[in-house]
């Protein structure tokens, strides 16, 4: 597998296509994850082996308030595969500067609700 991915890196440090060379080495079922998660993928610390582990980890955050909105998203954008969020407050509108997860269209709604429409 590590050579498979070093390999992988050289053709794609030579000759980025969108991730043809990964196409080999993943599923259809994945295929459209290749391109999306090659940046990451190409780094010998997460390779396949990594990112796919990303895509079937369970992450729970409690709270989705200023410091938790950001890192959310950054969940999200790796691509663990599952993010639970445990909050029972709803948006307030004095905390949106904080909140950058949320707008004013969702002042008064529930935090969990509309951090899991984002999808």
């Amino acid at each position: 597998m590590r050579m498979a991915i070093a390999t992988l890196q050289e053709k794609t440090a030579r000759n980025f296509q969108g991730g043809i060379y990964l196409a080999e080495l993943m599923t259809p079922r994945d295929a459209s994850q290749i391109t999306r998660y090659l940046r990451q993928i190409i780094i010998l610390e997460i390779g396949l082996e990594g990112q796919e582990r990303l895509l079937n980890a369970k992450v729970r955050v409690i709270d989705a308030g200023g410091l938790d909105c950001p890192v959310l998203l950054c969940l999200a954008a790796v691509g663990v595969g599952h993010i639970g969020i445990i909050d029972f407050d709803e948006i307030d509108i004095s905390n949106l500067q904080r909140q950058v997860l949320f707008t004013e269209d969702n002042v008064g709604k529930s935090k969990v609700n509309c951090a899991a429409a984002k999808r």
